[in-house]
């Protein structure tokens, strides 16, 4: 996965503490994950029937050495191309100033005026770009501000957790089907390679309202390390709850300061599959089940809580900034559950220091045993670019600069995005991109690939058995999924009511597996949180499901 275009937020500060033991939120977090920004069990974008989706029809700068597969695994680069292919012939916009609202990961970049990969962006796009760069953590807060006054950029990157999304996009941001409904979208370069998954995100009342910032369907895994594993003459290959068992206990040394699972959260990853908790809500006949109804998710806490009481998860988890990402890498925690993207970052951040670093993936088996358990795929899109309202000529322009944006993967002007100018924002080692101490600075911290991107292919620099190991730990994980029902769904009191009531719910869920309350209060939090906006976002959802359905 080339990382640069992915969070690096929740890899650096680590995916710790209490406050972060949920099955599914809609609470902004780090992008990769199952739990995330437009990847939670909150409020979806509200697709409908009358949509008609842009096609699929990928047009491709490289071939990956490593197909993508039917089942969502992502195909994968093995080494970068020696010579980028250019797949435009000039600046998609003709002059003036494009205006735009977006995140960055952390330090924001130097000024255009000190920035020359900046200067040049601007040249290859054909329009100064106003860059408002906003760090994450403060993000909601500009967002909310923005739209109150109306007074908005030309483009915005939007996550789907926005309350009265579908109303606000009405109001103030242009319906593109005209321009990429069906076959339409065949007359860009980069926009038809987007999934009909992650368009599902931004259909909402018969038009589709941005471009997705399209993420990989694995979405969140349980990565461990295989180094550690086969250390001890281990295996991490599982047949059933039994076995992963086994292996908390075997991984375990506090003695020596080692602990199998680095928080609560990351064991709940895989067991709520092994015993078989649907993937946010299930579905029969239109009718909805949170998954916090159910008797699977009560067994999986109980496990949870005994994983806790026997010691394999490491106690400094309780913090709610816990430092995974360090632990994981220093060897004190053996697994750690995050986006797939995660992958490369580890192996980028630890490999060079530690030569024996490998990672690994657990598939999950049926707690009871009898075939692999099923994986909760992802909604297909991180967050997605919306196009203030103004003149058919002026969307037109704008649409044109986030196909160039969506540049195909290992093309020109993908590598000039993603990389910069080369020889000074990164050099070429061993026929692969070294991102140098300046293109930090000027273009990764950037982040403009949060303008719009391509969907991304596996790909570790320099590191092409490292890459192989992930497409071969996803091509398994991904043979057996599950979906969550209510992707292209959306319910308004998600986002008020029924995530104030979800977020109470799931301090409780923390006191259980702390063992500060008893298993037994569950039933009882799970019926305050119907009664407090739970059985309003089920309706909601139902009815639009309905809707999409007639």
């Amino acid at each position: 996965m080339t990382q640069g275009e992915i969070s690096r937020r929740g890899f650096l500060r680590g995916v710790g503490g209490a406050a972060l033991v949920a099955g599914g939120s809609a609470a902004v977090g780090g992008c990769g994950g199952g739990d995330g920004l437009g990847q939670g069990g909150g409020a979806r974008a509200g697709s409908d029937a009358a949509v008609r989706l842009p096609a699929y029809a990928p047009k491709t700068a490289v071939e990956a050495d490593l197909p993508a597969l039917p089942n969502g695994t992502p195909g994968a680069l093995l080494r970068y191309p020696a010579a980028p292919k250019r797949m435009y012939e000039g600046p998609p916009a003709h002059g003036g100033t494009i205006d735009v609202l977006k995140m960055i990961d952390g330090a924001p970049p130097p000024p255009v005026q000190r920035n020359p990969f900046w200067q040049q962006l601007n040249k290859r796009v054909g329009a100064e770009l106003q860059l408002n760069n906003v760090i994450a953590s403060d993000y909601s807060n500009k967002l909310a501000t923005l739209l109150a006054s109306g007074d908005l950029p030309d483009l915005v990157q939007l996550p789907t957790n926005v309350p009265h999304l579908p109303d606000v996009l009405a109001k103030e941001f242009q319906d593109l089907s005209e321009w990429v409904s069906g076959d339409a979208v065949k007359n860009y370069t980069g926009l038809p390679a987007m999934s009909e998954v992650s368009w599902k995100n931004v259909a909402f009342n018969g038009g589709i309202w941005g471009v997705p910032w399209q993420l990989g369907l694995p979405a969140s895994v349980l990565e461990i390390r295989q180094d550690l594993v086969e250390e001890k003459g281990l295996t991490g290959e599982l047949h059933d709850g039994q076995d992963f068992l086994d292996l908390c206990a075997a991984l375990t040394d506090p003695d020596h300061q080692r602990w199998a699972i680095g928080t609560p959260s990351t064991a709940l990853n895989i067991v709520r599959e092994m015993v078989g908790v649907p993937n946010n809500w299930k579905q029969v006949d239109g009718e909805f089940t949170s998954m916090y109804e159910t008797e699977e998710y009560r067994r999986a806490l109980d496990i949870i809580a005994s994983l806790w009481k026997k010691g394999y998860i490491i106690p400094d988890s309780m913090n709610s900034t816990a430092p995974i990402s360090d632990w994981f890498g220093s060897g004190r925690v053996a697994m750690s559950a995050g986006g797939y993207t995660n992958w490369a970052l580890y192996i980028t951040a630890n490999k060079p220091t530690n030569p024996k670093f490998t990672m690994g993936c657990l598939v999950p088996p049926k707690w009871e045993g009898g075939g692999q358990a099923a994986h909760w795929v992802g909604n297909g899109m991180y967050t997605f670019t919306a196009v203030r309202k103004a003149s058919k000529a002026r969307v037109e322009e704008l649409l044109r600069v986030l196909d160039w944006f969506a540049a195909p993967f290992g093309s020109e002007e993908y590598t000039f995005r993603r990389y910069g100018v080369p020889g000074r924002d990164y050099t070429v080692v061993k026929g692969e991109p070294a991102v140098t101490r300046t293109g930090t600075n000027e273009v990764q911290n950037m982040a403009i690939g949060y303008v719009a991107t391509c969907p991304l292919l596996l790909y570790i620099p320099g590191q092409p058995e490292a890459t192989r190991d992930e497409y071969d730990a996803l091509s398994a994980l991904m043979k057996v999924t599950v979906a969550n029902p209510t992707v292209g769904l959306f319910s308004d009191s998600a986002l008020t009511a029924g995530l104030t009531s979800e977020n109470k719910l799931l301090d409780l869920q923390n006191g259980i597996i702390f063992g500060r309350e008893p298993l037994s209060a569950w039933d009882e939090g799970v019926r305050s949180w119907r009664s407090g906006g739970g059985d309003q976002v089920r309706s909601e959802y139902e009815k639009a499901f309905a809707a999409a359905n007639k």
